[in-house]
């Protein structure tokens, strides 16, 4: 019982790594300065502006 627990577990965290790895690449490199943060902004960035955009928290991003 305790060894199929642990490889759920398992096995959810290694689901997971990809996509937080990724996603930290993609702050350290947008963050590092090669690009434009008009051409690759960071995923921080985008999602404060996604959330201004849905709940009109600080009115940064234009309404459509």
């Amino acid at each position: 019982m305790r060894t199929s627990f642990l490889t759920r577990v398992y096995q959810r965290i290694e689901r997971g790594i990809v996509p937080v790895l990724a996603i930290g690449g993609w702050e350290l490199f947008s963050r590092s300065g090669i690009l434009p943060a008009a051409l690759l902004p960071a995923p921080s960035q985008v999602m404060v502006a996604w959330l201004d955009w849905i709940f009109h928290t600080d009115g940064n991003t234009q309404s459509y």
